[in-house]
């Protein structure tokens, strides 16, 4: 009877192998190009190296947008003309001069002309990771062939390839998520543009330049750490093969939310110098 569990058992344990090896040997291949063309450069991906803004949505949606906001901005305009000339010579008619009227002109530019300067930040972006991916020979990937040999090995490095796999999977998932939430963004800048102008709605423009900071910034940063994963399984003193490799992936996963949280702070600490410095001004002045 124990005999017949033990040869069922690894009967089912080789089973389970060999459907984890014929998984990985056809679904790597799609996972690294999956990767290959969404890591190294935000392009269209439907016609690469086609610029970021030429992305069929953002082509349809954004001018809706543009519209929409510079009919907004038309309103915000009267609104501020007639505060200006009804209203009397009182700190906020003062405030609508001195600093609305400078934002309204900026919004204007922003709003009409958000995608140019979206895509000239993206070139910027692209040309980060082109350094990186320079500077390390593009060996942020493990090859398709090293999964599919080192998977069919039993023991603890199949575990491991296995695993880096799945990381893979999820990163490539991750990149697709990245890649959509610019494209969201991008199409809601010129909406972005116009809350900056006015005070109360100031922190949802700030929320859209963190996101946006923190999604675009996070690819040369990925790539570095991955790079310097694959350099350290160069020379790794391990048994287990790209177990470091395996450890930047996961590293990797922390900088989003290291970004947008290092961004929040900066806000916040930047919102609170500013208050306490026009609070320093008022007291001087009245000295």
């Amino acid at each position: 009877m124990t005999a017949l569990l033990q040869a069922l058992l690894h009967g089912g344990l080789l089973d389970l192998g060999l459907g984890l090896f014929w998984f990985v040997a056809h679904s790597v291949s799609p996972v690294l190009q999956a990767l290959r063309d969404f890591m190294f450069d935000t392009v269209n991906p439907v016609t690469p190296p086609a610029p970021f803004i030429t992305v069929a949505a953002i082509q349809r949606f954004t001018p809706l947008v543009q519209a929409a906001a510079d009919s907004a901005l038309t309103l915000v305009v009267i609104w501020a003309g007639y505060s200006i000339m009804w209203g009397r010579a009182t700190v906020r008619s003062q405030y609508v001069v001195r600093v609305m009227l400078p934002r309204l002109f900026l919004a204007a530019v922003l709003i009409n002309f958000s995608l140019p300067l979206i895509q000239a930040t993206v070139d910027a972006s692209n040309a980060l990771c082109e350094a990186v991916a320079l500077a390390t020979g593009r060996q942020v990937l493990t090859d398709a062939s090293i999964f599919v040999r080192d998977v069919a090995t039993p023991g603890l490095q199949a575990l491991t390839m296995l695993v880096l796999f799945a990381a893979y999977v999820v990163l490539a998932f991750a990149y697709v998520v990245r890649f959509t939430l610019l494209v969201v963004l991008t199409i809601l800048s010129p909406a972005a543009a116009l809350l900056f102008v006015l005070p109360e709605t100031r922190h949802f423009a700030h929320e859209w330049g963190s996101l946006f900071l923190s999604a675009l910034l996070m690819q040369p940063l990925q790539l570095l750490v991955l790079a310097i994963g694959f350099g350290l399984d160069g020379s790794s003193p391990l048994p287990t093969q790209h177990a470091f490799a395996l450890a930047s992936v996961f590293i990797a996963f922390r900088v989003p939310g290291a970004l947008h949280a290092s961004s929040a702070v900066g806000s916040r600490s930047f919102g609170f110098v500013r208050r306490h410095l026009k609070q320093v001004i008022k007291k001087v002045r009245k000295a």
